[in-house]
């Protein structure tokens, strides 16, 4: 049996497909409580204000705001960390177990006229 978050976590891939976001990868077999569900965008530094002025409704996350690995750095000099570039491009999107398909079309739609795309028809 699907778990309510997994099926909202499925809503939101088939609504937000071809946009330039990536989702967590999950293998077939595998489940998932999706406590957060994140989405990967490099434009994430202007999608998240954006978003959140449409509506007090819903606001997105970002999570960790600072990466770990961030506070040992001394001079900010050197590669930059995979948690490092994941917290510039990570937001989370609300979800939760009883979050309706009525409030995922909603922050959906919001999402697809960020990125120019016409909502869904």
């Amino acid at each position: 049996m699907e778990r309510p978050s997994a099926q909202a976590a499925g809503w939101y891939r088939e609504r937000l497909a071809g946009l330039p976001l990536s989702f967590q990868a999950r293998a077939e077999e595998e489940t998932h409580v999706y406590h957060l569900f994140q989405v990967r965008t490099r434009e994430r530094m202007r999608f998240s204000p954006t978003c959140e002025r449409a509506t007090s409704t819903w606001s997105s996350a970002i999570r960790p705001p600072i990466p770990c690995s961030l506070p040992r750095r001394k001079g900010g000099t050197g590669a930059v960390s995979v948690a490092e570039q994941l917290a510039r491009e990570l937001l989370c999107l609300p979800i939760r177990p009883d979050i309706g398909i009525d409030e995922i079309d909603y922050v959906a739609d919001c999402v697809r006229e960020f990125f120019g795309k016409t909502a869904r028809g």
